[in-house]
């Protein structure tokens, strides 16, 4: 995981606003990796947990699933920040 390698690298899509937008767009995956995941962040690891316990609908959201325009604002704010 990238996040072992290096401790400050940040996410920009792996937050409950990414999923709760997109979730018309989530896959079923039959088996899900339900370890607990070490250098999340607390709100990537209660989506993690939310993601594996039925919070919505399916329980995977892959990248190119998510819309362009949405992937392009987000990269805008963090060039921006």
């Amino acid at each position: 995981m990238a996040k072992a390698q290096v401790i400050h690298l940040s996410t920009l899509m792996m937050d409950q606003e990414t999923v709760m937008q997109h979730e018309n767009a989530m896959v079923h995956e039959a088996i899900s990796y339900k370890k607990e995941l070490a250098f999340l962040s607390a709100d990537e690891l209660q989506l993690f947990h939310d993601l594996t316990h039925a919070k919505y609908q399916d329980n995977r959201l892959e990248q190119e699933r998510l819309s362009n325009t949405f992937v392009q604002s987000r990269i805008q704010q963090w060039l921006e920040s």
